[in-house]
């Protein structure tokens, strides 16, 4: 019972830095998006491509009716 206390405090110290390191190293890459010479920030921005981004979202829809362990396809344009 002893040895438990002083594995579980290493693994929550652990846990702690890991959690608080890792968002500040930022291993991923970066998204590269760009249009019509527009980078993403602009692309946020501008409002035509805000309004064609939501008339394509608004003509989507999810199929649920998948199993659990299958990711639930995405069908647009019906």
């Amino acid at each position: 019972m002893a040895l438990k206390q002083p594995i579980l405090l290493f693994l929550t110290l652990v846990l702690t830095f890991l959690n608080l390191a890792l968002p500040i190293i930022n291993f991923t890459a970066g998204a590269k998006a760009e249009v019509a010479g527009m980078d993403w920030f602009e692309l946020a921005k501008d409002g035509d491509f805000r309004q064609a981004v939501g008339y394509v979202v608004s003509k989507c829809t999810i199929d649920m009716d998948q199993p659990p362990a299958v990711s639930p396809k995405i069908l647009c344009g019906r």
